[in-house]
């Protein structure tokens, strides 16, 4: 009788538990935003997903194409981190693999992916703009990286600027010589992020 009172207590105080679990709703800089503007314009332009944490569950909405301006430590740290002179006043793209996931996992056997990333190495090589190729974890990148010239983002530097989150696939920044940047979180067309840095 005792092991049965016990375990209708456990049960009782685990449903307890799971009906008092909070849920936050946020944007990808951490602010809180209601649940209406979570749902609002939940379009192919924002990623949303869930993320349990203990007693909370947070639902997480994200711009997938993002702008904003770098400070002058930022923009500095970014041109020593590339060899680029402080006084470099052209746009540079940033190509940035986070890391395997479900969107990217099958990529490095993908001839499609090989062939767009040469194209556009030479679209942007013909219009005189850099692009750099940077991971943060090499699993998944196999081929790519005996292909292609890549940077390895040890210290973190780009992740830490750019990226809060893991985002599905890729992502790109454009960065214009005065710090203003357009940021593409996950997977995005290459044509999207060669336009921007060809204006």
């Amino acid at each position: 009788m005792e092991k049965i009172s016990f375990l209708f207590f456990t049960l009782l105080f685990g449903l307890k538990l799971n009906a008092q679990k909070k849920e936050v709703y946020v944007d990808d800089n951490f602010s809180e935003i209601s649940k209406k503007e979570f749902l609002r314009n939940n379009d192919k332009m924002f990623y949303s997903w869930s993320d349990n944490q203990d007693s909370i569950t947070y639902n997480i909405r994200v711009q997938r194409i993002a702008e904003g301006k770098l400070d002058e430590v930022q923009l500095k740290k970014i041109k020593d981190f590339f060899n680029l002179q402080q006084n470099f006043n052209k746009k540079f793209t940033i190509n940035y693999y986070q890391g395997i996931d479900d969107c990217n996992k099958n990529s490095d056997q993908n001839e499609y992916v090989f062939s767009d990333l040469k194209e556009y190495i030479k679209k942007f090589e013909k219009i005189n703009s850099p692009l750099f190729l940077v991971y943060a974890d090499e699993k998944g990148l196999t081929n790519r990286l005996q292909k292609f010239e890549w940077i390895y983002d040890k210290a973190k530097i780009i992740e830490e600027i750019f990226f809060n989150f893991h985002y599905p696939c890729d992502s790109a920044i454009v960065i214009s010589p005065d710090g203003n940047f357009v940021l593409f979180r996950g997977e995005h067309k290459w044509e999207w992020v060669f336009n921007i840095a060809f204006k």
